[in-house]
């Protein structure tokens, strides 16, 4: 099956060479034509390619010096976010949380998460009060 495949696609590269060079007056080595031919049939997969946001940076880079093609830069909410256990939460519920408080970095539970942990929003009712 793999060599009916590869045979079929030899064939073809013969072909389209031969009326590439029927077209085209300047000459051409087979073989640089097989190169150019093989970089236009991967450029638009690679181009694609490029914005997958899971794809290793060197990798994207070296798409990059390949094809020009300009590297999207990584969105904050693409970002991995990390896991910490609830401040609040006793030791034995052992609940993992990725909601930090916004004012001391604190991981919260669903359950305890506000816009604020309770030690943070304390501290600001307490300087509003004074």
């Amino acid at each position: 099956m793999t060599s009916t495949y590869f045979t079929i696609l030899n064939i073809t590269e013969i072909n389209s060479f031969i009326v590439y060079t029927d077209n085209n007056p300047i000459k051409q080595l087979n073989r640089h034509f097989l190169e150019k031919l093989a970089f236009d049939l991967f450029e638009p997969y690679l181009k694609v390619r490029v914005s997958t946001e899971n794809l290793p940076k060197t990798i994207k880079l070296r798409i990059h010096e390949v094809c020009n093609v300009p590297v999207p830069e990584p969105t904050t909410s693409s970002a991995v976010s990390a896991i910490g256990r609830c401040k609040i939460c006793s030791w034995k519920k052992n609940r993992k949380t990725k909601y930090p408080c916004q004012r001391c970095q604190n991981y919260l539970c669903l359950e305890h998460v506000i816009p604020m942990c309770e030690s943070c929003r304390h501290t600001l009712e307490e300087a509003a009060n004074n």
